[in-house]
């Protein structure tokens, strides 16, 4: 656990003489330093976007706040914002629901689809990881964390992004359907009705998806970490061979151009869902976890929850990506967000990186076009498949893209 920082040590011990230990709390009003400084050595102390565990997140939260607190009478209030918080959860949100009254509570559950209005009221997705902070008395606080959500339920919300066409090679099709839906009245259907010739050196897969472009949103691409999560129903046989073995529920990259050459994949093979090109682009290592019992199962409604930390600022040192499938840890991995054409025979260098000097990978990018950005810049959600598969469907639905801490 990291220690509290030198801040939060003097602001305890400027109100050494404020209260005595144990002394009715005041949050809002005398006390609200004191809380601050305490909630601030939890932040400090107790990882939020690495905890997997929910009771040791509050123990550790219990124990950092009553080392913290001038006034034990507030321990009660730092622990309850932490209960009140989605560390410990993978996939919940903080929800902060207004009643028609005019009353806001927050409550945490377990996904977004479940954030829904009272009758008469209104209901929002906090950006914040606990309703303490995320909850106000008229809804959810403005934040500088930014959410991005569809539904499927209008193709509006992909309106300036990039669709597949439907129809990709005469084999592949996609559009908004109410056959299977996770909520509402939609979701996101796309299908094969037939298989692909397979071209060396084409890309011949299936494909039938919205992208979502984030660099193109207000702020740009989102980072540093950033929270994704989607509902999936998928019935595709695969089968042990070439060309037939895997299916892509999501692509993401670091990158603001068309050229997805640098992309982190979450693919199902071999029965499970695992993490595709890392740590680099053509690579499958899965270097921090990967699950071998945890099949995927077909034709129900299943929750994906994927965590990319593009910073180096946390347990394992590296930026890494982690996937959850309902609730539990499937795959983990720490990735290299940037193409690296040294890892390439020079034999197999494109035209435009004719003249590189070996040295520079940004010189090599803007030589070929590349905008690298650092942070999720865009992703694409639906079927993504080999040209041999010739049959099966998909749905997505309760897409949320957010920025966490």
């Amino acid at each position: 656990m990291r220690t509290p920082s030198l801040l939060t040590l003097v602001l305890g011990l400027g109100l050494l003489v404020a209260a005595p230990a144990g002394a009715a709390c005041d949050p809002a009003g005398s006390d609200a330093t004191d809380v601050a400084a305490a909630r601030a050595a939890v932040a400090a102390s107790c990882d939020c976007a690495a905890a997997s565990d929910r009771p040791a997140f509050v123990r550790c939260a219990r124990e950092t706040a009553t080392s913290a607190l001038v006034n034990r009478g507030c321990l009660l209030h730092v622990v309850r914002c932490a209960r009140m918080s989605t560390c410990g959860l993978p996939g919940s949100v903080a929800c902060c629901r207004t009643a028609a009254s005019g009353t806001t509570k927050g409550v945490i559950l377990s996904d977004a689809s479940r954030c829904v209005a009272p009758s008469g009221g209104s209901a929002c997705v906090a950006a914040a990881d606990s309703a303490c902070d995320g909850c106000a008395s008229s809804g959810c606080v403005a934040s500088e964390k930014r959410i991005f959500r569809s539904g499927f339920e209008s193709a509006a919300d992909f309106a300036g992004f990039y669709v597949e066409a439907p129809g990709h090679r005469g084999s592949t099709s996609h559009e908004l359907s109410g056959v299977q839906v996770h909520s509402g009245a939609s979701s996101h259907r796309a299908w094969m009705l037939a298989a692909n010739d397979v071209v060396p050196g084409v890309n011949t897969n299936h494909r039938g998806y919205p992208t979502v472009q984030l660099y193109k949103l207000p702020g740009g691409p989102f980072g540093d970490r950033v929270w994704t999560q989607l509902w999936v129903w998928l019935d595709v046989p695969l089968e042990p061979a070439a060309e037939k073995d895997w299916f892509s529920f999501a692509t993401f990259t670091a990158y603001a151009d068309d050229a997805w050459s640098r992309t982190i994949l979450v693919n199902l093979a071999g029965g499970t869902v695992r993490l595709v090109h890392v740590p680099r682009q053509g690579e499958q290592v899965q270097d921090i976890f990967q699950t071998t019992s945890r099949t995927f199962p077909m034709r129900r409604w299943v929750r994906l929850d994927v965590l990319l930390d593009f910073t180096a600022a946390n347990p394992v040192a590296s930026p890494y990506a982690a996937v959850w499938q309902d609730g539990r840890l499937v795959s983990a991995a720490r990735f290299d967000p940037r193409v690296d054409p040294l890892r390439i025979p020079s034999s197999l260098w494109p035209p435009c990186l004719a003249g590189w000097d070996g040295v520079s990978i940004a010189d090599a990018e803007a030589r070929c076009g590349l905008v690298y950005t650092g942070r999720l810049a865009q992703a694409h959600f639906g079927l993504y498949a080999p040209p041999l598969l010739a049959s099966g469907e998909l749905y997505d639905d309760d897409l949320l893209i957010r920025e966490v801490d």
